[in-house]
């Protein structure tokens, strides 16, 4: 949207321009001269927009594929053998391997206390006492995770990097691409390429 608007407004000023030129200078080069930058910012806008229009229809793609397979293979389940774990830790184990909340790109901390009965504070206080981490941080673990096995998955070879954060719950591409760096040293596109070599 922030596109479309700059978008919008360039051409109001290359319209203003125009004529501006057309009466200051009375020069044809000056006219012609916004005419062919107005001409290369629409072709931009318009591949930008097909761009980011390829990737959302490669998202749905990966997630009806995902659907129609019902496999839960996208996610390691997590193991939990520790017996000091809280309840409240163990519930949202399970709703995050069974319902995949973590697949939402607008997944808050206060969505994920209320799923589970109980306040912002003391699930993030429970998180970080029982798992050493913030809420964050364990929501980014599954994603990555889900990211990984997509990545490493030759199924989804064709979609492109984007379309799989997308996918995996992250907003943007520079979101995914500096969060999976952070965890495994390696841009997405540097972990496919090494999965397919191994």
């Amino acid at each position: 949207m922030l596109r479309l608007k700059i978008f919008i407004i360039c051409i109001i000023i290359s319209w203003l321009l125009s004529n501006i030129g057309l009466h200051l200078f009375n020069s044809e080069y000056a006219i012609n001269f916004l005419w062919i930058l107005l001409s290369f910012l629409s072709w931009w806008i318009l591949y930008y927009g097909v761009f980011k229009l390829q990737i959302v229809v490669q998202k749905d793609e990966i997630h009806q594929y995902l659907v129609s397979k019902k496999t839960n293979g996208t996610q390691t389940k997590k193991k939990i053998n520790d017996t000091t774990v809280s309840k409240i830790i163990t519930q949202l184990y399970t709703i995050m391997d069974q319902e995949e909340l973590y697949k939402n790109p607008l997944l808050s901390r206060l969505d994920l206390a209320t799923r589970l009965g109980t306040n912002e504070r003391y699930l993030s206080q429970i998180i970080n006492q029982e798992l050493n981490k913030n809420i964050v941080q364990f929501v980014n673990e599954y994603r990555i995770e889900a990211a990984k096995n997509l990545l490493h998955n030759p199924i989804f070879n064709k979609y492109s990097v984007e379309a799989i954060g997308m996918e995996v719950g992250f907003k943007s591409k520079s979101a995914f691409y500096n969060t999976f760096k952070t965890y495994l040293g390696m841009s997405p596109g540097a972990f496919r390429k090494l999965q397919k070599t191994s």
